[in-house]
């Protein structure tokens, strides 16, 4: 069965209801991933990858331990690689909510830890019993990638989730510290030990880098709305393939 990225568009589609999905096999459930995952990192326009973001989010959150390893594997790269570097600034809110909530629910013990570890050194040389699962520190590490975005509403999000994950981190490094163990089964070995280190500081870092800069969550266009228009006139008139960051800038 194929979907075409029209078939996203509208929450009410038959296909595309999640509690269809549920009901459905494990065979059903991964074809309509790949699918889905294709749509969101090829289509051309920006809605149907919305609404594509979206729903592999929601299968991920209500359904991650019905999908199969190789799905689960598609998904995080899929949100760790190609939805970070997408243009539209929605489809990378949808990427920073699906991390927050992987980080909230692994952090805070709700999540199923066997899907959760620290370190990506971790996952590695325990693949063959770690299929499948994703990583603390990938999930940081996009983040972090994402406060440096040049869509404001981006940055600003991903500085505001990453004050949580700071508190969450430092009372992890607490617990260790204290007891040799975490309240939350992640995994204690030594590489995810100093990855939970490591990684609080890297947030630490970049907050202090923000608040000495001040408020970077704003644009010239937010000071000066008419420059705006003139970009986007100005491009009517440039020569193919000049002012490229105003084109940007303008979708």
């Amino acid at each position: 069965m194929n979907f075409s990225s029209e078939d996203l568009i509208g929450s009410s589609l038959y296909y595309f209801d999640l509690e269809v999905i549920t009901c459905s096999s494990s065979v059903f459930q991964d074809e309509v991933i790949s699918q889905v995952l294709d749509i969101c990192t090829t289509d051309s326009e920006a809605f149907p990858r919305r609404s594509a973001a979206r729903l592999v989010h929601h299968c991920w959150r209500d359904l991650v331990s019905q999908l199969q390893p190789a799905s689960l594997q598609s998904i995080v790269r899929c949100f760790s690689v190609s939805l970070p570097c997408d243009f539209d600034w929605e489809v990378k809110l949808i990427a920073v909510d699906f991390w927050c909530v992987c980080l909230r629910r692994s952090l805070t013990g709700d999540l199923d830890t066997e899907h959760t570890v620290v370190s990506t050194q971790c996952l590695k040389t325990q693949k063959e019993k770690k299929s499948g699962l994703i990583s603390v520190s990938t999930a940081v590490d996009v983040l972090l990638k994402l406060s440096g975005d040049y869509d404001p509403s981006v940055n600003e999000r991903v500085y505001q989730e990453l004050c949580w994950i700071s508190e969450a981190l430092h009372r992890l490094n607490v617990n260790q510290a204290s007891s040799g163990t975490d309240d939350h089964c992640l995994c204690s070995c030594s590489p995810c030990v100093q990855t939970i280190m490591e990684l609080s500081d890297r947030i630490t870092e970049n907050r202090d880098k923000v608040a000495a800069n001040g408020s970077r969550f704003k644009t010239d266009y937010d000071s000066n709305a008419l420059s705006l228009l003139d970009d986007i006139l100005s491009l009517d008139h440039s020569p193919e393939g000049e002012e490229e960051d105003n084109a940007i800038d303008c979708y």
